[in-house]
């Protein structure tokens, strides 16, 4: 196998591995939105699938968070349950360049990835997640 062959197929499966951390393949048993000023409430069944179609959706976008410099407080985190996994929060942020990014905190540091999205992807998929229901 010639390297540049090799190097093109370690390519393919190191970006395959990062765009499928923030989607696991075990399905959101729970989860619960916690907002800045502290209200939080479960998600309802429907949001749930909300955010599990939007995660398998933008699987691409996703890249590995070495070092994070997030804004101070975030606007809204969600707190996401799987069987048998640990617990991760994704966080959203409403200061002026943020809202187009998300950040996946996951059970351990090597887990952790930051999203770029469209803004306006993000926002509507906040405001539904903010709701409680």
């Amino acid at each position: 196998m010639s390297f540049h062959r090799f190097a093109a197929i370690a390519s393919a499966l190191a970006l395959t591995i990062l765009s499928t951390a923030c989607y696991a393949d075990s399905p959101i048993a729970s989860a619960e939105a916690r907002a800045s000023d502290g209200a939080s409430h479960p998600l309802s069944p429907r949001q749930i699938k909300l955010l599990t179609d939007w995660l398998e959706s933008h699987r691409s976008g996703w890249s590995r968070l070495v070092l994070a410099t997030p804004p101070p407080t975030e606007s809204l985190t969600v707190t996401v349950h799987r069987e048998n996994q640990k617990s991760a929060n994704i966080s959203f942020y409403a200061q002026q360049g943020w809202r187009g990014s998300l950040m996946y905190w996951g059970g351990a540091a090597k887990d952790n990835r930051q999203g770029h999205f469209e803004a306006q992807q993000v926002e509507v998929l906040r405001e539904e997640l903010q709701k409680p229901q």
